[in-house]
């Protein structure tokens, strides 16, 4: 019995032994394979070297489970130690790299985890996938280095965006004349987006942001702008903060939290309003200039045309730029030159239709409009013909045409004939069905003879 015994215990520690030895080989195969694969990595890019080991103890559950990464467990290990030479090869971080003084590698359950303490770089995984293992050490790590004022991961992102921001900055010179920007970018103020930005590929980069207000400036000088944005903007500053846009002693500072829905449109909208063009900021120009156009073809050529005249024109933009400023804000959708132009467009009417040309020409040699109260309100005074604009006023044609009917350019229209059930019926079928006909519309469709003078009874009476 004492015999076999003696035998059952022999063998015990003969297996335990041949275990233990098996361990110490497999452990000292894993840390040999970290130093041949990685060591030469850190030395020749991060000058520096330090102590690795893989704790292949913890790992022995796991990779009792899977045993076939038993022989690539110190790649996975070595994740880190390729990342960190990947960092040291772009020039970030050597500072940080050269203070660890081990490192070491450690079985948990769980998602990856990177710590430095006391100068021991420790890393905890639990053998998922590779790939999936790199992506999540590459962003901890980054944020556990440090590199300067900021960690390597966000001054890698810096150097990234500042590389691509100075190429595109560059083109400026070619749109604005040779105009060259003095910049920068307060990364400071980005450190929250940065943070928000590692990791993840569906956040707008830093770069295009500050890049918006540069494109703007650029559409500026392709519009023939280039001596404003040269008298005017010196330097520009890109910042993070509430969305804001300011130009002080030439100073252009942009300020975005990266949350705009539409950057772009918002930049050139605020870069128009911070830049002046003479008593007007830009942007109040490019409206004015476009409202010109539309009521110079669409009013005073017409009218010029059918009276025969070179009547004047001017629309008073500073008595109006609280109305200019509702429709930029797209506070009001209707347009300031269509109600201005009522008075030139009823000139027109007359001369065609009433043979008013030659009074029209005689009394008429300017016309301003110009802003006004709740009622629309015209004076002719010395051939100066001014309008004093009321928007949302009711039945304006009516109103212009007592106007000309007292100062004697057109002669007062006799009151219209009571209308037959079968005329009725007619101006119900063109204006719609049960429709209720009122009197004004009543009296000017029967002065009509064309269909636009039609349509212009339904814009005078609804």
């Amino acid at each position: 019995m004492k015999r076999l015994l003696l035998l059952l215990f022999a063998l015990f520690l003969s297996s335990t032994m041949v275990s233990t030895a098996f361990a110490e080989d497999y452990s000292a195969e894993q840390n040999e394979n970290l130093k041949k694969f990685y060591i030469d990595k850190i030395k020749s890019r991060c000058k520096t070297e330090f102590k690795l080991s893989v704790d292949t103890k913890s790992f022995e559950k796991a990779l009792a489970k899977d045993s076939s990464k038993k022989s690539s467990l110190f790649r996975y290990c070595g994740k880190p130690l390729d990342i960190i030479a990947e960092y040291c090869a772009l020039g970030f971080g050597q500072k940080a790299v050269k203070k660890i003084k081990s490192y070491q590698c450690k079985y948990k359950a769980g998602e990856p985890q990177i710590s430095l303490k006391g100068g021991v770089l420790t890393m905890t995984h639990s053998m998922g996938s590779r790939d999936k293992v790199g992506k999540i050490v590459k962003v901890k790590l980054g944020k556990t280095l440090k590199h300067g004022k900021f960690t390597v991961a966000q001054a890698y992102l810096i150097s990234e965006d500042e590389k691509r921001l100075k190429g595109y900055i560059n083109d400026i010179s070619r749109s604005c004349e040779g105009y060259k920007l003095k910049w920068k970018v307060d990364w400071k103020s980005f450190t929250p987006a940065l943070d928000k930005r590692l990791g993840s590929n569906n956040l707008r980069a830093i770069w295009q942001e500050c890049y918006d207000p540069v494109r703007a400036i650029m559409g500026r000088c392709n519009n023939g702008q280039t001596d404003l944005v040269k008298k005017q903007i010196k330097s520009y500053t890109c910042r993070y903060g509430e969305p804001s846009m300011t130009l002080k002693g030439g100073k252009l500072v942009h300020t975005s939290d990266l949350t705009l829905e539409k950057p772009i449109s918002w930049t050139k909208d605020h870069l128009g309003d911070v830049i002046k063009d003479g008593e007007f900021s830009a942007r109040q120009m490019d409206f004015i200039k476009e409202e010109n156009a539309d009521f110079k073809r669409l009013f005073s050529d017409a009218a010029n045309s059918a009276c025969g005249t070179k009547i004047e024109w001017k629309i008073d933009w500073k008595s109006l730029e609280g109305e200019m400023n509702k429709r930029l804000s797209k506070e009001d959708k209707t347009s300031i030159y269509d109600a201005c132009g009522v008075p030139m467009n009823r000139l027109s009417d007359v001369c065609r239709e009433n043979k008013a040309a030659p009074k029209v020409k005689k009394k008429i040699k300017s016309y301003v409009c110009e802003a006004g109260g709740k009622k629309p309100k015209l004076t002719l005074k010395k051939g100066k013909f001014t309008y004093k604009v009321s928007f949302g006023a009711k039945d304006v044609y009516g109103f212009v045409d007592k106007f000309l009917v007292k100062k004697k350019i057109v002669k007062k229209r006799p009151a219209p004939k009571k209308l037959s059930p079968k005329d009725l019926a007619k101006i119900r079928r063109i204006i719609g069905q049960g429709a209720k006909v009122s009197k004004c519309y009543k009296g000017c469709r029967l002065r009509c003879s064309t269909q636009s003078c039609i349509q212009k009874c339904r814009n005078r009476c609804n």
